[in-house]
C-alpha cells in the first residue's frame, strides 16, 4: 500500500484506503477524504488501478500538478480533487474520461483555461471548478455536454463572452458563473434552459439588456 503513496505522507493507517472492491479483488473505489495528506501524486501507480470507478482524494493538503495519466481510469465515473493546493494545467487527456459522471477540482490554485477536450465528456452531469485562478473562455464544446446538470465556474478569471453554447444544456438545473471576468450581453440562447432554477452571473463586466425570455 506505501507504494502507491510513496511521495506522500499520511496520519491515518493506509489499509483503510482501498476499501471497495469488487468481487474479482480489484480495487473500484478510493476514498481518502480528510486524511490529512500532504505531497503530490507524482509516484503514484496508475497503471495498477485500471478498474478504478471512484477517486476522492478532497480535504487534505496534496499539492503539484494533477497527473495525466488519471486519464488511464478509462472506467471512472467520479473524481473528486477539492480543497487541496494543486496548481498548473487541467490535463487535456481528461478529455479521455468518457464515462466520467462527477468532476470537482474545486479550491485549488489551478491555472491556465479550461480545455477544450472537456467536451468530450458527454456522460457527465456535474463539474465544478470554482476557486481556482483559471483563466480564457469557456471552451464552446462545453455546449456538446447533453447531461450536464450543474456547471460551477464561479470565482475565477474567466473571460471573454458567454459562449451561445451554454444554451444547448437543456437539462442544466445550477448554472454559477459569477466573480469572474465575462464581458459582453447575457447570451438570449439561455432561454433555452427551461430546468434552470439558479443563475449567479454577478461580480462580471457583463453589458446589455437581459432578455424577458430568461
Amino acid at each position: 500500500m506505501e507504494s502507491a503513496f510513496s511521495q506522500t505522507k499520511h496520519h491515518k493507517p493506509m489499509h483503510l484506503v482501498w476499501n471497495f472492491c469488487n468481487s474479482a479483488g480489484s480495487v473500484i473505489k478510493i476514498n481518502i477524504t480528510g486524511f490529512g495528506l500532504n505531497g503530490t501524486l507524482q509516484e503514484f501507480s496508475f497503471s495498477s488501478f485500471s478498474n478504478l470507478k471512484y477517486v476522492d482524494l478532497a480535504l487534505n493538503s496534496l499539492f503539484g500538478i494533477i497527473p495525466p495519466q488519471i486519464a488511464l481510469f478509462s472506467k471512472l465515473i467520479y473524481l473528486d480533487l477539492s480543497t487541496n493546493h494543486f496548481s498548473g494545467e487541467i490535463p487535456p487527456e481528461f478529455g479521455l474520461l468518457t464515462n466520467l459522471q462527477v468532476l470537482h477540482f474545486v479550491q485549488n490554485q489551478l491555472n491556465g483555461s479550461i480545455p477544450h477536450e472537456i467536451g468530450r465528456l458527454r456522460s457527465l452531469y456535474e463539474l465544478a471548478l470554482y476557486s481556482n485562478q483559471l483563466h480564457g473562455l469557456i471552451p464552446a464544446s462545453l455546449g456538446n455536454l447533453n447531461n450536464l446538470t450543474y456547471l460551477y465556474l464561479y470565482n475565477n478569471s474567466l473571460s471573454g463572452s458567454i459562449p451561445l453554447e451554454l444554451g444547448n444544456l437543456t437539462n442544466l438545473l445550477q448554472l454559477y458563473i459569477d466573480i469572474n471576468r465575462f464581458t459582453g450581453p447575457i447570451p438570449t440562447t439561455l432561454e433555452n434552459l427551461n430546468k434552470l432554477t439558479m443563475l449567479s452571473a454577478s461580480q462580471n463586466n457583463l453589458s446589455g439588456l437581459i432578455s424577458h425570455e430568461i
